[in-house]
């Protein structure tokens, strides 16, 4: 079989024209006439405001919705400043480094047994998952026996995931920056102003 398809004679038919000569390569110019800005504003016709929304644009309205309401007459004065810090201490973390939140849990599960490592585990991927599904961006650790780490990522973020915290009913106490909170803190924040 192999002596029969070397000895068949090669078909240059292809690569040459009638006439004997090499047929040119088709090369197609038009995909340099293209205007990408065109196509790109057709494909944003009919699309919502939010769809157009860049995550980075996103993430800034957000962030600066965050920000404390301060009074335009007064609002550079030092009083005015600490009279919003005073009122949120969260207020002015809209910067870009993150925070970390120590997590004590009830000493037993809610079924009444022991913590074990599997448990915490399974709870740590739970809460992370859910503060996914609530547009929050934190990486939850299992540290110890009873214990979670929450890394939050943007420390806008910050006050909204321990409030997040404090309405888990596995969580005795919650310390963030040496200052020590428990579920009781957060019980009256009503601060819903999500976009």
């Amino acid at each position: 079989l192999v002596s029969l398809v070397a000895a068949q004679p090669k078909d240059n038919s292809k690569s040459k024209s009638n006439n004997g000569k090499k047929k040119a390569k088709n090369k197609n110019k038009d995909w340099k006439k293209i205007n990408y800005d065109e196509i790109e504003k057709d494909w944003e016709k009919g699309d919502d405001k939010v769809e157009l929304e860049s995550e980075y644009d996103r993430i800034r309205k957000i962030q600066q919705s965050k920000l404390p309401k301060i009074d335009k007459q007064n609002g550079k004065s030092p009083a005015a400043m600490q009279d919003a810090l005073k009122k949120d201490p969260f207020a002015f973390s809209g910067g870009g480094g993150g925070s970390m939140i120590f997590v004590d849990l009830k000493p037993r599960m809610l079924s009444g047994s022991k913590w074990t490592t599997k448990d915490l585990d399974f709870l740590a991927g739970k809460w992370a998952h859910l503060l996914k599904t609530g547009s929050l961006t934190a990486t939850v650790y299992n540290i110890d026996k009873r214990n979670l780490l929450v890394n939050v990522d943007r420390a806008w973020m910050t006050k909204d995931i321990m409030k997040f915290i404090s309405m888990q009913p596995e969580v005795e106490s919650f310390t963030l920056q040496n200052k020590k909170y428990t579920p009781a803190d957060f019980q009256n924040d009503d601060d819903d102003d999500d976009l």
